[in-house]
């Protein structure tokens, strides 16, 4: 009995640990407006979910701000367009349920955004699968403009969700995500 709860427990941790974002990362920081990868690595479920940037001081973030739309857990990346952040420490990455943006699938390790102009790490991924910027209402606590084109409709219980649509560059080729 005590070794059936045992692996249940396991398997049920192993589950939830399907996906794990490798950048940002306290050693791989972002840079204010300007163009930032987020990396993560493991395999379906969840297919898809919304990237949220998180940080507990409300002087740097004043709440969870979605970036960008749905992505999909087969493109491993996503270049995060120019946005102009708060520079600070202790922000994280959720990835979260499209549905339930309070189930979190996967969070990054707590990470820097540096001043605009500062460098990057030397290490970390120099590609990525597709593109996202801050959309919609969702841009409140970012200023500045993004080079992606997006549209954000809001209504009913999943108001301030997540956006609804955004432009996503996929290996040469662009796609609408609804």
């Amino acid at each position: 009995m005590l070794f059936g709860t045992f692996a249940l427990l396991v398997n049920a941790a192993s589950a939830l640990a399907a996906i794990s974002v490798t950048q940002p990362s306290k050693d791989l920081w972002w840079v204010n407006n300007s163009v930032n990868t987020l990396a993560w690595t493991g395999s379906a479920p969840p297919n898809d979910f919304v990237v949220m940037l998180s940080n507990p001081d409300t002087k740097l973030l004043t709440t969870d701000s979605a970036i960008g739309s749905i992505a999909q857990t087969f493109m491993f990346s996503l270049t995060i367009l120019p946005v102009k952040w708060n520079a600070g420490t202790g922000y994280t990455i959720k990835l979260v349920n499209p549905l339930n943006g309070t189930e979190v699938y996967a969070q990054s390790e707590q990470f820097e955004i540096k001043a605009e102009g500062s460098t990057y790490a030397t290490a970390g991924v120099t590609s990525a699968a597709g593109t996202l910027a801050p959309t919609g209402a969702d841009s409140a606590n970012a200023t500045g403009s993004s080079a992606a084109a997006t549209t954000s409709t809001k209504s009913g219980a999943m108001a301030n969700a997540v956006p609804a649509v955004a432009a996503v560059a996929v290996a040469g080729a662009a796609y609408i995500l609804a």
